[in-house]
Protein backbone atom coordinates (compact mmCIF):
# COMPACT_ATOMS: atom_id res chain seq x y z
CA UNK A 1 0.00 0.00 0.00
CA UNK A 2 2.95 2.57 0.73
CA UNK A 3 4.69 2.04 -2.48
CA UNK A 4 1.45 2.82 -4.70
CA UNK A 5 0.84 5.91 -2.41
CA UNK A 6 4.81 6.39 -2.59
CA UNK A 7 4.38 6.34 -6.42
CA UNK A 8 1.81 8.95 -6.80
CA UNK A 9 3.60 11.38 -4.29
CA UNK A 10 6.67 10.99 -6.08
CA UNK A 11 5.03 11.43 -9.64
CA UNK A 12 3.95 14.69 -8.05
CA UNK A 13 6.93 15.49 -6.74
CA UNK A 14 8.51 15.26 -10.06
CA UNK A 15 6.67 17.19 -11.94
CA UNK A 16 6.85 19.88 -9.67
CA UNK A 17 10.55 19.85 -9.77
CA UNK A 18 11.14 19.73 -13.52
CA UNK A 19 8.79 22.65 -13.96
CA UNK A 20 9.87 24.51 -11.19
CA UNK A 21 12.11 26.97 -13.01
CA UNK A 22 9.18 28.46 -14.84
CA UNK A 23 7.67 31.25 -14.65
CA UNK A 24 4.56 31.87 -12.84
CA UNK A 25 1.68 30.52 -13.83
CA UNK A 26 3.51 28.10 -16.30
CA UNK A 27 4.46 25.89 -13.03
CA UNK A 28 2.63 22.50 -13.29
CA UNK A 29 1.69 19.65 -10.86
CA UNK A 30 0.61 16.44 -12.79
CA UNK A 31 -1.42 13.75 -10.92
CA UNK A 32 -1.59 10.07 -12.37
CA UNK A 33 -2.81 6.83 -10.96
CA UNK A 34 -1.69 3.76 -12.96
CA UNK A 35 -3.40 0.38 -12.80
CA UNK A 36 -0.64 -0.94 -11.82
CA UNK A 37 -0.74 1.20 -8.16
CA UNK A 38 -4.56 0.38 -8.21
CA UNK A 39 -3.51 -3.32 -8.14
CA UNK A 40 -0.64 -3.06 -5.72
CA UNK A 41 -3.18 -1.24 -3.28
CA UNK A 42 -5.47 -3.77 -3.42
CA UNK A 43 -2.78 -6.57 -2.90
CA UNK A 44 -1.26 -4.77 -0.27
CA UNK A 45 -5.04 -3.99 1.62
CA UNK A 46 -5.67 -7.90 1.14
CA UNK A 47 -2.28 -8.51 2.55
CA UNK A 48 -2.85 -6.90 5.47
CA UNK A 49 -6.44 -8.35 6.02
CA UNK A 50 -4.86 -11.72 5.85
CA UNK A 51 -2.53 -10.63 8.47
CA UNK A 52 -5.13 -9.23 11.06
CA UNK A 53 -7.09 -12.24 10.60
CA UNK A 54 -4.15 -15.10 11.53
CA UNK A 55 -3.39 -12.60 14.29
CA UNK A 56 -7.15 -13.25 15.67
CA UNK A 57 -6.82 -16.66 14.85
CA UNK A 58 -3.46 -17.16 17.01
CA UNK A 59 -4.87 -15.41 19.91
CA UNK A 60 -7.96 -17.82 19.78
CA UNK A 61 -5.82 -20.63 19.51
CA UNK A 62 -3.96 -19.06 22.80
CA UNK A 63 -7.36 -18.60 24.45
CA UNK A 64 -8.39 -22.22 24.08
CA UNK A 65 -5.34 -24.22 24.95
CA UNK A 66 -5.33 -21.92 28.29
CA UNK A 67 -9.38 -24.00 28.49
CA UNK A 68 -7.93 -27.36 27.99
Amino acid sequence: VAAAVLGVVLGAARSVLVTINNPPGERMLALGITSDQIILTLLGGFLVVIGHAMAEAARLRAENRGFI
